[in-house]
């Protein structure tokens, strides 16, 4: 090979080496900005994380919370059932106490109109002896 052939072929070889190298470059680049994205997404996704993490507390509070009031409404509310029963108990008795003052009543008004009866008769009696 002469010099000029060995100039073609060092040339050449500097061309693909530059080629190279703005690939090279070009690649770094990208790499550069997909780490710089990749790191972007990893803090959103931290960011996330806490997110979800604070939603979850927020969450079992409200539970807790709910959990608590449902607690108070039921101790009231077997409060409010006693009660009831009481009352429930106290009509029964009152009940039971006006059937019998009625069936009383009703034996004593029976006794005032068989009274009445024997009265009447014994005024017309006395009437029609007169």
């Amino acid at each position: 090979m002469d010099s000029k052939e060995v100039d073609e072929v060092t040339r050449r070889v500097s061309v693909l080496v530059e080629a190279v190298r703005s690939d090279v470059r070009i690649v770094a680049e990208g790499v550069s900005a997909l780490t710089g994205a990749v790191a972007g997404l990893g803090n959103r996704i931290d960011g996330l994380e806490n997110r979800v993490e604070n939603l979850e507390i927020n969450v079992k509070a409200g539970f807790d919370n709910v959990e608590k009031r449902f607690d108070r409404v039921k101790v009231e509310f077997d409060k409010v059932e006693k009660r009831f029963d009481g009352v429930t108990t106290e009509f029964e008795e009152t009940r039971a106490m006006i059937k019998l003052s009625y069936t009383e009543l009703d034996r004593r008004l029976g006794t005032l109109e068989s009274g009445y009866s024997e009265l009447r008769d014994r005024i017309e009696r006395l009437e029609k002896s007169s």
